[in-house]
């Protein structure tokens, strides 16, 4: 995607979502990728009932995903932005 469409989503995000949190999370995510909760609050160095609140709140608008670690032993859940649904808002 473009720096247009990059600027356009953060827009959205800020724009749906009072909370500066999940801009920044959001933000994050799409420079680092997929990432466990606990890298999120470590690197980010924000509470984790912030950091938290705003993964749940984009998972539930299907803008952050869930997926597990590729690893067979490990039941780490990574957070992944994705800039695509992020931007289909539009469309709805």
């Amino acid at each position: 995607m473009t720096t247009h469409h990059t600027r356009l989503a953060f827009d959205l995000l800020r724009d749906l979502f009072l909370d500066p949190t999940c801009e920044e999370v959001a933000s994050y995510l799409s420079r680092k990728g997929p990432l466990p909760l606990a890298s999120l609050i470590r690197d980010k160095n924000l509470p984790a009932a912030n950091v938290a609140r705003a993964l749940a709140l984009m998972t539930v608008h299907d803008i952050v995903e869930c997926q597990s670690d590729s690893r067979a032993d490990s039941k780490t859940v990574l957070y992944a932005f994705n800039l695509k649904r992020t931007l289909d808002i539009l469309h709805y």
